[in-house]
């Protein structure tokens, strides 16, 4: 699945102001309290982080001078599955920072395009990526999936040092809230050699606080995340191949990520 870059973080963006400014109206802040919240959860890609990456298939038709086969490139996005969140977070009232950790099951490969013409072995290079300049593509309407297997599959981790501010409508044994927030984020993929991105997110979502006593509370919540890096992946290729299949050239430069979460946390507090 693919949306122009840039698209997607500032859906968010929009959606987490335009929250804020209805909510601030009506919001009551919670009686002042400090503590810490401890979070665990699943998260779910909506969106594929890696995108028109290159895949290959032995061509048993050609060979090249020394006998070898040759190889047939396609363009894959990588489909971001389901994961596991966590997170440590210090509250003051109505503010909350901390840290947080998500990893995603990389699932499927989406195959979108097919090379016209196969390429040599020495186009693959050694941290794996494959230099398919001078390919063209041609496009596959349906696009197909292709389940990775389980021992073949990598993992997206997103790391966040994040903040937010919560309107909180205070009940009675509970609060229902309304985070807003954003993070700057680094993701790693598990792959050999792979880059370290650096890169922001903004979020925002629903929430429930169950008060359990006076120092012990419950915290339900569900989220939508969006985050931008910068690509995730050499910038030539990416620019070269979104020219190809006509895309943006935008596309060269960030890599983004819709998202979302759905957590249960406990809070310990001191009034």
């Amino acid at each position: 699945m693919r949306l122009p870059a840039g698209y997607i973080l500032l859906t968010a963006l929009l959606a987490a102001v335009s929250t804020a400014l209805l909510c601030a109206s009506t919001a009551h802040a919670a009686p002042p309290q400090f503590g810490v919240e401890i979070e665990a959860g699943t998260a779910a890609g909506f969106t594929s982080y890696l995108r028109n990456e290159v895949v290959t298939e032995v061509d048993r038709t050609q060979t090249d001078e020394q006998g070898r086969f040759l190889l047939e490139p396609s363009l894959v996005d990588v489909e971001t599955g389901a994961g596991t969140s966590l997170g440590l977070r210090l509250i003051a009232s109505n503010i909350a920072a901390g840290l947080s950790l998500r990893w995603f099951d990389l699932t499927a490969n989406e195959l979108h395009h097919v090379g016209r013409r196969s390429i040599s072995p020495d186009r693959v290079r050694p941290d794996g990526s494959v230099d398919d300049s001078g390919v063209d593509y041609r496009a596959l309407d349906p696009s197909i999936d292709q389940p990775i297997r389980d021992e073949q599959q990598d993992q997206l981790y997103v790391v966040g040092l994040n903040g937010d501010y919560r309107f909180i409508w205070p009940g009675d044994g509970f609060d229902v809230f309304v985070p807003v927030g954003g993070a700057a984020v680094v993701t790693f993929v598990t792959r050999d050699a792979s880059p370290i991105r650096l890169g922001l997110e903004a979020s925002s979502g629903l929430g429930m606080t169950i008060t359990v006593s006076d120092t012990v509370a419950l915290a339900l919540s569900g989220r939508v995340h969006g985050l931008v890096t910068s690509h995730y992946g050499r910038s030539a290729d990416a620019a070269r191949r979104a020219v190809s299949i006509g895309e943006t050239t935008e596309e060269a430069f960030f890599s983004t990520l819709l998202y979302g979460s759905a957590n249960i946390a406990v809070q310990f507090r001191i009034r």
